[in-house]
């Protein structure tokens, strides 16, 4: 009696294993560097976004600051609202957050209502402009209006 057997191929040879191994470690590297600049590059919009909604949560603190100094037994003055948000290009880092001071101000307006610039410091303290800035150079901006007695 004879044998036949059969020897047909089954499976890769080791040669084409290690050949397509070698291909996906090529492919998976530039992959990798490729996603590696871009999630590393995803992250600062996120930063970015974070210091927009600081210096809008400054102002919000400084309006709630200001709202609530209406009600005290000795009502917040004009005045001293405003020496409490900082000067001009101060660098402020205090309970209602980090922020620049880009202006702080009295203001007043003309009979068409276009603000006028009170270099002179003649404005009454009515009206308070402040803007704040964030390390990015995004700003945020209020009028505070003196309270009617």
């Amino acid at each position: 009696m004879k044998r036949v057997f059969n020897f047909q191929k089954k499976g890769f040879t080791l040669v084409e294993v290690i050949t397509a191994l070698i291909v996906a470690a090529i492919f998976g590297t530039i992959i990798f560097q490729y996603l590696d600049a871009a999630l590393i590059g995803s992250v600062k919009p996120l930063e970015d976004l974070g210091k927009s909604h600081a210096v809008e949560g400054s102002m919000e603190n400084l309006i709630q600051y200001f709202e609530d100094g209406k009600s005290w037994s000795t009502p917040l003055s004009m005045p001293t609202f405003r020496s409490t948000i900082g000067n001009v290009n101060d660098n402020m880092d205090n309970q209602f957050g980090k922020y620049t001071v880009v202006d702080n101000g009295y203001i007043r307006f003309n009979a068409s209502l276009q603000e006028i610039a009170d270099a002179q410091g003649t404005a009454p303290d009515d009206i308070l402009k402040v803007t704040l800035k964030n390390d990015l150079g995004q700003t945020a901006t209020m009028l505070f209006v003196k309270p009617a007695p």
